[in-house]
């Protein structure tokens, strides 16, 4: 496990996981190039318990069903924050939706371009993505989809918020 503290913030950035990769190299066609993935869909959710963040980005790339062959990839990476002061520079909640996919999607940009080179085809190149002027203009939006649950034995609450968004 390795721990980095964030500054002054009262956080800190315990650790990245992948929790899930599917890649499959889709040919249908032997006698056409393979081209890198047009069609990006993104998923982010985070949940609190108590003092522990969560963040977790799914990414789906396909082939546009024009396209003959290509790279099909089914992906979820997690990061783990942690609150360690009573007051934070930031509330935690707000941290982690609004720097924890970032500084998430960095990391994942990089792996899923490492492991998609090395099938000696196009890559996947994720494009840079601006979430905070996405979110800005309504492209990328956070809806809650469970409610916040309380258990009287432990004081846990927990919250969760997807976001979704087609990249192209």
């Amino acid at each position: 496990m390795s721990i980095i503290g964030l500054g002054n913030t009262g956080i800190e950035f315990v650790n990245i996981s992948i929790d899930k990769l599917n890649y499959e190299l889709e040919i249908t066609d032997p006698q056409k190039p393979i081209l890198p993935d047009t069609h990006v869909k993104m998923n982010v959710q985070w949940r609190i318990v108590e003092s522990i963040g969560a963040i977790r980005l799914s990414v789906f790339c396909e082939r546009p069903k024009d396209v003959p062959n290509g790279h099909k990839l089914d992906a979820r990476f997690v990061a783990i924050y942690r609150k360690i002061a009573e007051e934070t520079t930031v509330p935690f909640d707000e941290f982690l939706v609004k720097n924890g996919p970032i500084a998430l999607f960095s990391f994942v940009r990089e792996l899923i371009y490492n492991i998609t080179c090395r099938t000696q085809t196009a890559p996947i190149l994720l494009d840079p993505i601006n979430m905070y002027r996405m979110m800005d203009e309504g492209i990328l939006e956070f809806e809650q989809v469970s409610t916040t649950r309380r258990h009287a034995d432990n004081n846990e609450s927990s919250h969760e918020l997807s976001a979704e968004t087609n990249v192209t």
